[in-house]
């Protein structure tokens, strides 16, 4: 026994520590041994903060990863809208330039009239300096302004009480004053909504609007959004007859261009 002993005191200090358990049971429970822990430990340790630092890494990659899908998405959705204002851009240019192409049509129907010293083009109504053209084709809007472009002029825009006054009753009178017959004149809230403009950018004036009762409503008759204005459907009871329509909706249009002749015509 006693020799067992000292050949136990006897060995390297790194042998006796293989012999030490992990924990030695004292009374019920487990206590530390002041040896050092053995190495199966020091490896069940390390493996464990090992697995710790895999699973940060993994969830930090699954982070990497959702953002870039994210960007990606972003980087997408920039990408059509880069595409559609391109387009809308495109859309301007053709525009001015059809524009620019019917100027020299309008400034030789100007020649035309002083020429043969007539207030308006054939066709057209003339009043008070400015000349008016009441379709019977049906068109949408948009059409309906290249239209008047074409002849000449541009959808019409109201500037006084006795402007309103005369359109009203060439729209009773004409018998386009049903509401399936109402023309277009050049007023819209399509670049933003409840700013009326007309076609010669002016926003309209407080002072000079002539909506029917409970317009300008927003809602179609398919509950589509309105956009675009037509007169006319009360304009045989009341000089308040305007109201706003889908913009698509083909329709009647009012055109309206300045009278070269206003001082031949005024002439006695």
């Amino acid at each position: 026994m006693k020799d067992n002993l000292t050949a136990g005191r006897n060995r390297e200090p790194h042998e006796a520590t293989y012999n030490w358990p992990s924990f030695v049971r004292v009374r019920g429970g487990f206590d530390r041994p002041d040896r050092p822990c053995p190495i199966a430990l020091q490896r069940l340790l390390w493996r464990a903060r090992r697995m710790q630092a895999d699973t940060v890494a993994r969830w930090r990659l699954h982070e990497l990863q959702d953002n870039y899908k994210r960007l990606q998405n972003e980087s997408h959705n920039i990408t059509v809208q880069k595409e559609l204002l391109s387009s809308g851009l495109q859309d301007c240019e053709a525009n001015l330039t059809r524009v620019k192409d019917l100027l020299p049509t309008i400034q030789g129907n100007q020649k035309e009239c002083n020429a043969d010293r007539k207030p308006c083009s054939p066709g057209w109504e003339f009043y008070n300096g400015s000349c008016y053209y009441f379709s019977k084709d049906k068109l949408t809007w948009e059409q309906s302004q290249y239209a008047c472009i074409r002849d000449g002029g541009h959808l019409v825009i109201i500037e006084s009480s006795q402007e309103q006054e005369f359109i009203k009753q060439r729209v009773v009178t004409l018998g386009i004053d049903p509401y399936e017959h109402s023309p277009w004149i050049g007023l819209t809230d399509e670049k933003q909504e409840k700013v009326w403009v007309w076609m010669d950018n002016t926003t309209l004036n407080e002072n000079i609007k002539y909506w029917d009762s409970n317009e300008p409503n927003n809602r179609g008759p398919k509950g589509e959004i309105e956009n675009c204005v037509r007169i006319g459907q009360h304009c045989y009871r009341d000089n308040n007859c305007w109201f706003d329509f889908p913009c698509a909706e083909p329709s009647k249009r009012i055109c309206e261009s300045r009278s070269v002749c206003e001082s031949q015509a005024a002439s006695p």
